[in-house]
């Protein structure tokens, strides 16, 4: 049967129980009622429809009062953080990131489904060793909208997506977990378990190859799935299929958690009206983010699971355990004992959990992640299953909303780390903070305070119009992506883009075009020296997609514009003008810049034999971006070097849409040796391939 998830640091050898709370023992299990679940969800939509119509009504206009600006960025951490290397930057929603080697090639592609375009895409993985994986992998979409099984043309509120051997004939196939809407239009309703067979090998690669198989019956009239996976749950060697969700909101009834058993026939596999739906938790608020493992080690697999969404009451967010009956028990098929591990309304919606044996003692631990601590179960025994609850203060970079986390090594030490990724509050992920971050314990074993915070990416700041969209890390995969023996990152972001001329416009729209931040990989650069750019004769070149430290997240790694050396370029990929950024000094609003020093920059360090250099930019300023950008509001750049007063480079209009060379008009004085020389943001949209110092004078 073919292997959905190739071993990684997070799998075989790394991986443990999946989430533990604080609780000495089991306490018993009570149905949640559903409190006032149908209000807030009703206020959501409400939210949502204001803020789409509100956003049309914004472009070209002022607000009335002007917003309080945000304190300046924090100075960064020491830490360098990780280049950002894009896989797919394509389509809108990127809300799922299931691993799996598709076309068996012995590389580990991904599956993502994009809630907002109505696409089921595969990303295809060119290879180890191949430049391809740091400029943008092969896209083959598996299922576009209009394509496949009725309903043809609408969208079907894709949530998640994972890669499976369902019907046993040894390739992998597509399975999504599919949702219901109010706001059809904008997210499609066709709620249900999507099985997308597939043909294996090369033919993977022919979308045309791919078959539709809809939607399992059984899952089609309940609630709202989001979240699914493949396993074998009940010991028969084939895969089946589980799955999580929320409250519906039109019939009000719980997902709950549930799956589906395989048939045990190989020729009626494809037949999803055979699959049998079983539910393990029919009261769950919410079932995203489930994880297993063996809790108890009585030898099968049980699940772990954060229970908090939107509409989860405060009351109800806790995390618990799902105690496996047994392949051959028939309690496999009703639900399963449900063991309470911890109860607070600290979380955020959708939580999730890391498993690893983070203080060595042959158990394995939990980890899950509030706004402001870390939650880590040590597990003690399992004869009972008992645990030690870490209260761990989050480091001030690290301290808002967070979903993924993870238990890897990440400095290759031999111990186990921990990493997080944050989300937006209200569109903004502030660059003060460490979007995706990673922490160290000093001493023999963790205790609450001796944790070290390191940085791997800063965050973004304002990179939507309405405050239900901006940077949110949504799911990780952590490996080895580019075979060099330490673990990288590979994750989706399901809410950053630039779309012309309206962020929110519906996927049928003909205009539909956008570029998004939607699945990358963050390559491990810990303990590797900083790249440095050398003068060769009286030349520097300066690749820019490869500076030394990165300390502003607007500024993206792409390789879309036709054109660029190396391995792409840089942008500054956020899509909101001065005029509809509130986090801006008051002045920047108006003025139709951002001001030097507003932001950190973009660090080159390079190393010269001394002398007068003449610079020049080879840049792309886009005609069009986003709100109030594009052209002569999108063609300049902050140039700093050793810290000194920064100035403007560029900002001299077209020509647009096109790689030119620009110069900076007056000479720049070097001594022997390294210097430091920064780009910061000034117009959003630009974007820089090269810079080059060529000398005039050597010294003297």
């Amino acid at each position: 049967m073919a292997s959905a998830v190739p071993a990684g640091p997070c799998d075989a050898g790394w991986r443990g129980p999946d989430r533990t709370g604080h609780t000495v023992g089991a306490l018993p299990f009570d149905e949640a009622s559903i409190g006032g679940g149908p209000v807030v969800r009703a206020r959501r939509v409400r939210s949502m429809v204001l803020s789409v119509v509100g956003c049309a009504a914004a472009v070209g206009c002022v607000p009335a009062v002007p917003s309080p600006s945000l304190p300046p960025p924090e100075p960064p951490l020491v830490d360098r953080p990780w280049p950002m290397h894009t896989i797919a930057g394509q389509f809108r929603g990127a809300n799922g990131l299931g691993p799996g080697d598709v076309d068996g090639d012995g590389d580990v592609d991904y599956v993502t489904n994009y809630e907002f375009d109505q696409r089921y895409v595969l990303s295809i993985n060119p290879g180890l060793g191949s430049d391809a994986q740091r400029q943008g992998w092969q896209q083959v979409q598996v299922w576009p909208p209009g394509g496949g099984a009725p309903p043809q043309g609408r969208g079907v509120n894709p949530e998640n997506s994972v890669l499976g051997d369902v019907d046993g004939d040894g390739n992998l196939d597509v399975v999504g977990a599919q949702g219901e809407s109010l706001l059809e239009f904008w997210e499609g309703n066709s709620p249900g378990i999507r099985v997308i067979f597939g043909p294996g090998g090369s033919d993977s690669l022919d979308p045309t190859k791919w078959v539709d198989a809809g939607r399992v019956p059984a899952t089609t009239t309940f609630g709202h799935l989001h979240w699914v996976t493949t396993r074998d749950l009940n010991g028969d060697g084939i895969d089946d299929i589980v799955a999580g969700g929320r409250l519906s909101d039109t019939t009000n009834d719980y997902s709950g958690i549930v799956w589906l058993e395989a048939p045990s026939d190989p020729a009626v596999r494809r037949d999803l009206s055979r699959w049998q739906l079983h539910s393990i938790d029919p009261g769950q608020f919410s079932g995203h983010g489930f994880v297993y493992d063996d809790v108890d080690a009585d030898g099968d697999v049980d699940l772990v699971d954060a229970n908090a969404d939107f509409d989860t009451p405060a009351s109800e967010e806790s995390v618990y355990w799902y105690e496996n009956p047994g392949a051959n028990s028939p309690a496999l098929r009703s639900p399963w004992v449900k063991h309470e591990m911890y109860r607070g309304p600290e979380f955020h919606t959708k939580p999730q959990i890391g498993v690893g044996d983070l203080d060595g003692n042959g158990l394995t631990d939990y980890v899950t992640a509030v706004e402001h601590e870390v939650l880590v179960f040590l597990k003690t025994s399992v004869t009972p299953v008992r645990f030690e609850l870490l209260r761990v203060p989050k480091d001030p970079a690290a301290e808002f909303l967070t979903r993924p986390v993870r238990i890897v090594d990440v400095d290759g030490d031999g111990r186990l780390d921990i990493v997080g990724m944050l989300t937006h509050k209200g569109s903004v992920l502030p660059q003060s903070k460490a979007s995706v971050f990673w922490m160290e314990y000093t001493g023999d074993r963790p205790t609450e305070s001796n944790w070290t915070t390191h940085v791997i990416r800063w965050g973004s700041g304002k990179t939507a119009l309405i405050p239900e969209f901006g940077e949110k890390w949504d799911n990780v995969d952590i490996r080895d992506v580019d075979g060099d023996g330490d673990a990288d990152i590979v994750a989706n972001c399901e809410e950053w883009w630039m779309q012309q001329p309206l962020e929110v416009l519906p996927y049928p729209d003909p205009d539909v075009d956008p570029s998004t931040v939607a699945v990358v990989w963050f390559e491990n650069v810990e303990g590797e020296d900083a790249p440095v750019s050398r003068q060769l004769g009286d030349l520097v070149t300066i690749e820019a997609e490869r500076p030394a430290r990165i300390d502003d997240g607007q500024w993206v790694s792409r390789s879309v514009y036709p054109g660029a050396s190396g391995d792409g370029y840089l942008q500054a990929h956020n899509a909101i003008g001065p005029l509809f950024d509130e986090t801006l000094p008051p002045s920047n609003r108006t003025q139709g810049h951002i001001s030097a020093n507003v932001f950190p920059g973009v660090h080159h360090t390079i190393d010269v034999t001394g002398g007068t250099y003449q610079l020049r930019i080879r840049r792309w300023a886009p005609r069009n971006w986003g709100y109030s950008l594009g052209s002569a509001a999108s063609d300049s750049v902050w140039l700093s070097i050793d810290g000194q007063p920064a100035v403007a480079l560029d900002d001299r209009g077209g020509p647009y849409d096109q790689w030119v060379w620009k110069q900076l008009d007056t000479p720049i004085h070097l001594g022997p040796g390294t210097h430091d020389l920064t780009l910061s943001v000034r117009d959003r949209g630009y974007a820089i391939d090269q810079i080059e110092l060529r000398a005039a004078t050597s010294p003297s």
